[in-house]
Order: C-alpha cells, then structure tokens, then sequence
C-alpha cells in the first residue's frame, strides 16, 4: 500500500503528446480522466500546461513554452483542476483512504470507487457515455445525506444504497 500511495498518477509528460492532444481535443476526456487522477490512489501529477489546455503533438511539439498569456488559457479547465486539487487536500480519504471498486460496466462505460480513510468516505463515480445515467451504489454506515462535492447537490441514502443520477460524459465526487 506504501509502494501505491507514493506512485505517480500523470496523464501527460514531457515524453508524450500533451493530453488534450491525445484527447483529440475533446475538454470533457480530459475533465474525467483529471477527476480519476486527482481521486485515484497515488501522487497526481500534473505536466505544466495541461491544466489550461496546452496542446501539443510528439517529442519536441509537447515541449512548448507555457503560453504566460492568460487570454490564451481554458480558464474553464483550469477552475476545474483548481476544485479537484482544493478537494484532494481537503478530504483526507483521497490522499490515504483504501481503495474499494464498487462498480466497473464497460458495456455503459460507468466506473464508481470508494476512497475511505476511517468513517469518511468518498465515492468516485465516472460517466463516459454519452447519455444519462442512473445508478445505485452499495454504501457503509448510517448517513442517509451525501454531497456532490463538484456540484454541491445533495443526494439521498436509504437503506444502504445511494442513488446517483448522472449527466452524460460527466464525474461526480460524493461525500457521505
């Protein structure tokens, strides 16, 4: 567990093609793969520029100098990064709580984990497909009120089951 705390989690380098790249430039692959670093277990860490939405093709393209002109910066993506880092060193559970998969649908393309550390606990859930989605995740204790951490929406427990709905192409980080 020492080994995978401390691993880095980076989505781009200076040895590949810058993310958004990758991600044909499509924001929301970006956004959610940025939701899974930052809530994964491990060290995120973040190739300067992809949390503007650099662009960038093969060695030496991905290397470019960061733009300092901020009218040149997705400051969309970059207020989105800024609320993943705030809640990563705000929720201790996402920098040393265990990791519990709870769901893993590759045909809906819908993944949901639970980082816990004591009795908080924090459910990850990543929507890749293009619709709605509605789900019902297993959850311990006896909270019946959760939080969308990204949307501030309250969501209901009752009897053990959590019932999420989701946006098409979207995350949620819920606090129990």
């Amino acid at each position: 567990d020492e080994n995978n705390f401390a691993m880095q989690n980076l989505l781009g380098s200076h040895d590949t093609e810058r993310f958004l790249t990758l991600c044909n430039g499509e924001e929301w692959r970006v956004r959610l793969a940025a939701a899974l670093q930052m809530t994964y277990v491990g060290a995120p860490m973040v190739y300067y520029g992809d949390e503007i939405g650099m662009e960038g093709g093969k060695d030496p393209d991905c290397r470019r100098c960061m733009p300092w002109d901020e009218m040149k910066w997705n400051t969309g993506l970059l207020q989105y990064y800024r609320k993943l880092i705030a809640l990563r060193n705000e929720l201790p559970a996402l920098r040393r709580g265990t990791y519990t998969t709870l769901l893993a649908d590759g045909a809906k393309n819908i993944f949901a984990f639970e980082r816990r550390l004591g009795a908080d606990a924090v459910i990850v859930v990543i929507n890749k497909q293009n619709s709605k989605a509605s789900l019902r995740l297993p959850v311990q204790g006896t909270s019946s009120r959760a939080t969308d951490r990204l949307s501030g929406e309250r969501l209901t427990v009752s009897k053990g089951q959590l019932q999420v709905t989701m946006a098409a192409r979207s995350a949620r980080i819920i606090t129990l």
